[in-house]
């Protein structure tokens, strides 16, 4: 969701001091593409080549903490769906009809599509469907763009935009390794939080037989590419005279909408399966009310009910929770590495 709400918002922001001179699309790409990816592959490297020796997360305490990241972090990208919805709603709109568009009701519409998530989560047809439709979405809506874009801009200067975008990222790769600034330190934060569960959600679907090298690149091209040209394509409208249509602008929030319900019912749907697990007297179905509930009162712990001062848990908290899970796991390494540097050895052999 954030990848098609933040960009043009976030551009204007680039231009300040505090972001050294960096291009405002290497920062993007650098927030959303390359660093991020390459730690994301050093989890999924993880459950993919270590998690399977040490059964770290088969211990009933890691599964609990594990499934309270996951609801808090899902809860997260909701409150972010608050903050951003008003910014692709058209302004006349928001003018004509002001008390649709308050704070609280966001919040109301935030709770409706929550709960859509958890009734469909109970059925994996429909998270396939709702996952390739976004998907799907998405690249329409890159194409839509494209077709827009080429009336006013040449393909030349679009690929000049992008390798300029990428050089400057690879030029400063350096300063994306520690925050630069204060929200920067919110983008790290984040990465933190999604770390574990995109990691252990990747290695569900990664091939018997891949390398890690293989991987590395399949999971820092894929994801690469098409933001890349996504975020060039928003960055070259917003340095442009075009004013976005308000058809493309509500498809922009269309699209957001249809990967937050992606995120939400693939999150329930694990998370439950998680506590039915590891809870042997729940089933299915109540562990999916227990996540419900629970992820709606994180969900007012980040956007509070009425005002957004009301808010009590930040994301900072949720990072620093993934790190201290993430030392944990690094020290269980170091100290059962024994058990896994063989068959790691083989691998690259």
């Amino acid at each position: 969701m954030g990848l098609i709400m933040f960009p043009l918002i976030e551009f204007k922001r680039y231009a300040s001091p505090e972001y050294l001179g960096i291009h405002p699309l290497s920062l993007e790409i650098g927030y959303w593409s390359g660093t991020a990816w390459l730690f994301y592959f050093m989890t999924t490297f993880y459950f993919v080549f270590i998690e399977p020796h040490l059964k770290i997360f088969e211990h009933k305490y890691m599964q609990h903490m594990m499934y309270i990241l996951l609801l808090l972090t899902c809860a997260f990208s909701a409150k972010l769906f608050v903050d951003y919805f008003n910014f692709y709603i058209p302004k006349t709109y928001i003018q004509k009809y002001p008390e649709l568009f308050t704070h609280s009701k966001l919040v109301l519409y935030t709770i409706i599509l929550i709960t859509v998530a958890t009734i469909t989560a109970v059925r994996s047809q429909f998270i396939v469907r709702i996952c390739f439709g976004s998907i799907i979405f998405f690249a329409i809506l890159i194409v839509w763009g494209l077709f827009i874009l080429f009336k006013q801009h040449t393909l030349t200067q679009y690929y000049l935009t992008i390798l300029t975008g990428l050089h400057g990222y690879i030029e400063h790769i350096n300063l994306f390794i520690t925050p630069m600034n204060s929200y920067h330190g919110f983008y790290m934060y984040w990465w933190f939080s999604w770390s574990l569960i995109i990691g252990k959600f990747v290695a569900q679907y990664v091939p018997q037989g891949t390398t890690p090298i293989k991987l590395c690149l399949w999971m820092l091209i894929i994801p690469i590419i098409p933001l890349t040209i996504w975020y060039a394509l928003l960055y070259l409208f917003f340095t442009s005279s075009y004013r976005m249509t308000t058809y493309f602008s509500i498809a922009m929030l269309m699209s957001s909408i249809l990967f937050l319900m992606n995120s939400l019912t693939s999150i329930f749907q694990t998370s439950a399966f998680m506590l039915s697990h590891s809870s042997k007297k729940l089933n299915m179905n109540q562990a999916l009310c227990i996540s419900y509930f629970a992820t709606l009162i994180f969900f007012i712990g980040y956007a509070g009910l009425s005002h957004p001062n009301e808010a009590m848990i930040e994301i900072d908290y949720v990072g620093s929770f993934a790190i201290f899970l993430l030392y944990y796991i690094a020290y269980v390494m170091m100290k059962r590495r024994h058990i896994f540097l063989p068959f790691i050895q083989n691998k690259n052999a």
